[in-house]
């Protein structure tokens, strides 16, 4: 299945980029809500936070119409609505990843993340990078309850509970790396989401995103913690991390 973007005005090139998506064909399982269809205040201190850095921010959505200036770009993005929106973003960026091909990127959730710090400069070839759960690790049973037991996977606790229960649960509001690094991350990611996720009416997303990082043996490449994001949900107020994750 293929993400289909609506190209805003002339291409452009890129070198790092900050994506993010604004999908409200379906109901947000994780949030239990309908996002609205024209919310442009849901990314204002995203971008600011961005552009202020002088860093490319581009937002994909189906439901905001396509718009472009310095440093801000609007995709709009035919959504499938076997998906639920936090699943399909992946779709959606994996495909504007192919088409553009900058050199690094990271993704991140629209609506409660800022930018404390230039990430780009620190990346590392080879490796990914992606938020935490910094009081959760992989056997805790939120991942079970509210996502993982309505997958069809059958090795999901062995893998993420019973070998590697005692590891840190990451967050998928921020994600990146090199381009080229992440799209191989994001073409099994996606596979797995098109095998066990249609038809889902709660989020796969945490669960699947986990699962691929440890069945696929990327565990080893990914970089996570205190300089990366600061305390999910603690609302900290400054600090060294390259992301604030609310």
């Amino acid at each position: 299945m293929e993400a289909k973007i609506q190209e805003s005005r002339e291409p452009r090139t890129f070198k790092n980029v900050i994506l993010a998506s604004y999908f409200n064909h379906t109901k947000d399982r994780q949030r239990n809500k309908y996002w609205k269809p024209q919310n442009h205040d849901s990314y204002a201190k995203l971008r600011k936070s961005i552009n202020d850095k002088g860093i490319e921010f581009v937002v994909l959505s189906n439901t905001f119409m396509p718009h472009q200036e310095d440093l801000f770009t609007i995709e709009q993005v035919k959504a499938d609505t076997r998906f639920t929106p936090n699943a399909f973003r992946w779709f959606a960026q994996l495909d504007w990843l192919e088409k553009h091909r900058p050199e690094k990127v990271f993704m991140l959730d629209i609506d409660d993340v800022e930018m404390w710090h230039d990430p780009f400069p620190h990346l590392e070839k080879g490796k990914l990078y992606a938020g935490y759960e910094y009081d959760k690790n992989m056997y805790h049973n939120w991942m079970w309850n509210r996502q993982a037991k309505y997958l069809a996977v059958d090795d999901w606790r062995q893998v993420v509970q019973k070998e590697n229960g005692d590891k840190r649960l990451l967050n998928t509001g921020i994600f990146g790396g090199y381009t080229e690094d992440v799209i191989d991350f994001l073409q099994i990611l996606t596979t797995n989401h098109k095998a066990y996720s249609p038809g889902l009416k709660t989020s796969s997303d945490m669960s699947l995103f986990n699962y691929t990082v440890l069945k696929y043996g990327y565990w080893d490449k990914i970089g996570w913690g205190s300089q990366v994001a600061s305390k999910f949900k603690k609302y900290e107020v400054g600090g060294d991390a390259w992301f604030r994750h609310k």
